[in-house]
């Protein structure tokens, strides 16, 4: 009740501000980890419409992303005084292809891969290979995307290996390998509203553990449908997730923003997920949330909250990919600790962008309510990068994220500093 207060309170008191909209402000990331991801691969976007089968291939269009990183884990020795810290450097990215169109149809496929740098990188046999790179063996290619499209007026339908963003389903960039899945999605534009359904199989990339081919999603997949709506102030969204043999799903947000003055813009959201549990899966929770975001030259703040009420001997499900919720770090989300307990999450980020430099610092403060055994979870994480833009195509940035279990530090994984360097850059 005290968050749906808050958030009436901010809602009445924004309607009074300004009709102008920044767009570029208006479409910020909506949490801490969206703010982290790597720079996006360009889209395919104005290809030519061709009239002959030939011409598909001759006017198609290249593109893709190099990239090279550094990724590692320092962390304290644990109760048994071993040494976990892990480390990899890695050159990769993607290429892409894509189809003219012809008659409302094309197609695109796109290989992803990853090569550890072995003279940079941790040694595997010793276990001090950081594996979110490259994988367990040093090494990944896939073929990451291989659809076809079908797009008339306003209605498209893709079928086959894609890159999908919704609210439960989306590709997290958050390391060289993205996430992209095996599904068929059908999109119909109405007015203000975007109509969503389809089908999701397999996926692969970071998230789904990098093993060098697609996995099952779930168990057997998932049914999605969704509508969502935008207009000059209001983006809202409701979808519905059958995940088979897992979980069904209702996620619902909303979000304001306006230009309170010339200068200063104001961003407000609240969220909501409600699963109920298939065959005894354990995936059974609410979690709800809000955010509030200001903009002024330059300067940026974000707050957000986030809370998951989760049976007992149940736990909560944000997400295939890096999620929904306002309050996902670099490496924390609710989820880490909303097992068999309460949960509840604040995030602060202050941020500053001057030119082509920005710099962001966020800090993140997870607890958990006692679980059957009677343990209590707390824990703390900080991220901070700098990143230097010089130009849309080439992007350098360096990042670091501090995580501690208050209750515990000396465990196995509980306190450890996270360091990571990257050049991307977009053909």
């Amino acid at each position: 009740m005290k968050t749906l207060l808050l958030l009436t309170i901010m809602f009445a008191t924004i309607l009074f501000g300004q009709d102008i909209i920044s767009q570029q402000n208006r479409q910020a990331p909506h949490s801490v980890q969206d703010t982290l991801n790597l720079p996006k691969a360009p889209g395919i976007t104005n290809l030519d419409i061709v009239s002959h089968v030939k011409h598909m291939l001759k006017d198609g269009e290249f593109s893709g992303q190099f990239m090279t990183m550094y990724a590692g884990y320092n962390s304290a020795s644990n109760a048994a005084g071993s040494d976990t810290s892990t480390y990899a450097t890695a050159v990769g990215g993607q290429i892409k292809y894509t189809l003219a169109k012809l008659d409302g149809f094309n197609a695109a496929a796109a290989v992803y891969a990853s090569w550890d740098i072995l003279p940079l990188s941790g040694d595997i046999s010793q276990g001090h290979q950081n594996y979110e790179l490259s994988s367990t063996s040093g090494k990944y290619t896939s073929l990451a995307e291989a659809y076809v499209n079908y797009n008339h007026d306003n209605f498209n339908l893709r079928a086959g290996r894609q890159v999908l963003q919704n609210p439960l389903v989306d590709n997290d960039p958050i390391r060289i390998i993205q996430d992209t899945y095996e599904a068929y999605i059908a999109t119909y534009l109405y007015r203000d509203l975007t109509f969503t359904a389809g089908n999701v199989q397999k996926w692969q990339g970071y998230d789904a553990g990098l093993i060098n081919h697609f996995t099952t999603v779930g168990k057997n997949g998932l049914w999605l449908g969704g509508v969502e709506f935008s207009n000059k102030n209001i983006d809202s969204s409701l979808w519905f997730y059958n995940i088979l043999d897992m979980t069904n799903a209702t996620y619902a947000d909303i979000s304001y923003h306006d230009n309170l003055t010339p200068n200063l813009f104001l961003h407000v959201s609240a969220q909501y997920i409600n699963e109920q549990e298939i065959n005894n899966s354990g995936i059974s929770s609410n979690v709800y949330g809000s955010m509030i975001e200001l903009i002024s030259h330059g300067f940026n703040f974000f707050a957000a909250y986030n809370g998951a009420i989760v049976p007992k001997h149940k736990q909560s499900f944000s997400a295939f990919g890096g999620g929904p919720l306002y309050t996902s770090m670099d490496t924390m989300i609710i989820d880490n600790i909303a097992i068999g307990r309460d949960a509840q999450a604040f995030v602060i980020s202050p941020s500053y962008t001057y030119r082509k430099l920005s710099f962001i610092y966020a800090y993140g403060n997870f607890t958990g309510s006692a679980n059957s055994q009677g343990i209590k979870a707390n824990i703390i994480e900080q991220d901070a990068r700098v990143q230097y833009k010089p130009n849309d195509k080439l992007t350098l940035a360096l990042m670091t994220a501090v995580y501690s279990n208050v209750q515990d530090p000396r465990e196995a994984g509980g306190h450890w500093t996270r360091l990571e360097g990257y050049v991307a850059y977009n053909f």
